[in-house]
């Protein structure tokens, strides 16, 4: 299999090495032969061809270099090398390894042999440990090279672009990923086990009263691959980040209320098949996925049908807008304009004027559109039988106890939360859109001028909260506090009171960083100790002074007297912090 492999692998070169040469070629190689032969009838290192060779390649307008190339081809491959030196055609080796047949088979070997994720310098390693005769590679000129890590990544990159060889280095999902991709077919064993995820436009008009607004709504929704089960769903006015968190973390959690009888679907499902779009393809989606455990799987760009599960479900949903009021087509040609605009009207004359216009004579509302779509999927979709069972009872049936976890609200809400890096600043605060802000507990003043985490928290209804956290070495994560906007007004109470909380946390940190030295220190392990152990028996006297102290004090001159400058020279007295400095200012006015 792998002789096959490394002549599948180099065959290609020498078909393109083996290419006969045109006449045309071979003309122009001859007039350059006519124009090289001052050089080629002198002596092969003489003055006089030294010199021939200068001519000819200024009157070439080449350099000297090229033109001993050229003779140096013509005198070794004749008129063959000329042409192929002049017009730049493949070197015979092109595209070959100069490494020896055996040495490439071992190390193709090797890479099969091993995970696709296994590093080239570990496929290396191996190699040059377990072949070490193979790996040193002589050379002509008699030196011997060792077989280099650019070396087997090239040989590596050579198979991947092979048709056939490529698929050694595909997993079972890989594997059944291209299969896919031609059949058409995404494959689940249970329910739980795959879900896929997309987005698209509602063929319907509504109007949001909170944006007193009237537009085509877009519906993001999650559904398990086996059982056809919707996970979670979501509407929004445009596609964002927001609504890509929102529908999967209502796919994570248990429905609430009424819903949860109902709409049982709920866990963690082993892959996530998603498209190539910018909010799945985002580091925060998928720090996401990864956090929760699932896999991603990426579709093909540009193939669509593999993802026909949750498209089928769109085109479902669709039919069913067919039967509300406010239906546009999937296009303009699909649409009318006229029902649609006496419908805008009643709408904007229901909502803004008060008017008792009928439910089927206006536009329904975001919420009321929702909740249609929620009745149908709990009443009619999930309970459409397929291959004898409904949809609720395939995955009641097959999904496994492992998968149906609750997840914390609290985890879920630090996993789904932004993640900014920020650098705290000198004064314990961190800045966000041109707003410093702090931890009232004083915990971020013991990071100063270093990275600290603002995770915001997602789906707040409100002002979003926000927590700052420190990330270490290992990539645990240590909670610091929620973080608010920083005091501006330095005579405040506020601003007070939160350098009071700095200054207990800092000397709280000091203090353990003085027991931490205690408990650390080793004079043994001082450079002074150091040097001593290597010169024990010298003993350095200090030098005497040039001259008795009294001399020396005799020669000082007298310090100047001090000014008296009354009250005003303790208010030049430096203050400990800004409160001493705040209360000097206010007993002096």
């Amino acid at each position: 299999m792998m002789v096959r492999d490394s002549r599948t692998i180099t065959g290609q070169s020498n078909q393109v090495s083996s290419a006969p040469l045109s006449s045309t070629d071979l003309d122009e190689a001859t007039d350059l032969r006519e124009s090289l032969m001052p050089a080629l009838t002198k002596r092969p290192g003489s003055p006089e061809r030294r010199e021939a060779i200068e001519q000819i390649a200024a009157s070439q307008d080449v350099s000297s270099r090229t033109i001993r190339r050229w003779i140096s081809a013509f005198e070794s491959m004749g008129m063959v090398g000329l042409a192929r030196a002049a017009r730049k055609l493949p070197r015979m080796d092109k595209g070959a390894h100069r490494l020896p047949h055996e040495l490439v088979q071992v190390v193709q070997s090797t890479l099969i042999s091993n995970p696709p994720g296994t590093s080239i310098r570990k496929i290396h390693d191996i190699v040059t440990r377990g072949v070490p005769e193979l790996a040193l590679v002589p050379r002509k000129s008699g030196r011997v090279i060792e077989l280099s890590v650019a070396t087997v990544r090239r040989v590596r990159q050579e198979m991947l672009d092979d048709p056939t060889l490529r698929l050694l280095f595909a997993d079972a999902d890989a594997r059944k990923e291209y299969i896919r991709t031609y059949s058409g077919q995404v494959m689940a064993a249970h329910g739980n086990d795959m879900w896929q995820m997309d987005m698209t436009r509602c063929d319907i008009m509504v109007y949001d009263p909170d944006k007193d607004a009237i537009y085509r709504p877009r519906v993001q929704a999650v559904i398990d691959v086996y059982s056809g089960c919707i996970m979670g769903i979501s509407f929004s006015r445009r596609e964002d980040q927001d609504q890509a968190d929102l529908v999967l973390a209502r796919s994570l959690m248990r429905k609430y209320g009424a819903l949860d009888a109902h709409w049982p679907m709920r866990g963690v499902a082993r892959r996530l098949y998603i498209d190539n779009g910018k909010t799945y393809k985002s580091a925060h989606f998928h720090r996401i996925v990864s956090g929760i455990g699932m896999e991603i799987i990426h579709s093909r760009p540009l193939v669509s049908h593999t993802r026909g599960k949750v498209e089928r479900f769109f085109g479902t949903l669709h039919q069913v807008e067919r039967a509300l009021v406010g239906y546009c087509g999937e296009n303009a040609a699909k649409r009318s304009n006229h029902e649609l605009n006496r419908l805008y009207r009643n709408t904007l004359a229901w909502a803004r004027e008060g008017r008792n216009v009928a439910r089927h004579e206006r536009l329904l509302t975001l919420a009321e559109y929702q909740e249609v779509i929620l009745k149908w999927l709990v009443t009619d979709y999930h309970q459409t039988v397929v291959h004898g069972l409904t949809r609720l009872q395939h995955f009641v049936q097959t999904a496994p106890a492992s998968t149906l976890i609750d997840l914390d609200l609290y985890d879920l809400s630090l996993l789904f939360a932004r993640w900014e890096p920020r650098t705290v600043r000198s004064d314990g605060t961190v800045l966000i859109d041109k707003v410093a802000w702090t931890t009232p507990n004083g915990r971020l003043a013991q990071y100063q001028r270093m990275k600290v985490v603002v995770m915001t928290e997602a789906f707040a209804l409100g002002d979003p909260r926000r927590l700052a956290a420190y990330e270490d070495r290992s990539g645990r994560f240590q909670m610091l506090g929620p973080i608010a906007p920083a005091p501006t007004a330095a005579d405040s109470l506020e601003a007070a009171a939160q350098r009071r909380a700095n200054r207990a946390a800092t000397k709280e940190q000091l203090a353990e960083a003085d027991g931490l030295r205690r408990e650390l220190f080793n004079p043994a392990a001082t450079y002074e100790a150091h040097l001593n152990r290597g010169m024990e028996d010298v003993i350095v006297q200090p030098a005497p002074l040039p001259a008795p102290r009294a001399r020396l004090a005799a020669l000082q001159p007298e310090a100047a007297p001090q000014p008296d400058l009354d009250g005003f020279g303790d208010f030049l007295k430096p203050a400990e912090d800004m409160d001493e400095l705040l209360r000097r200012i206010r007993e002096d006015n």
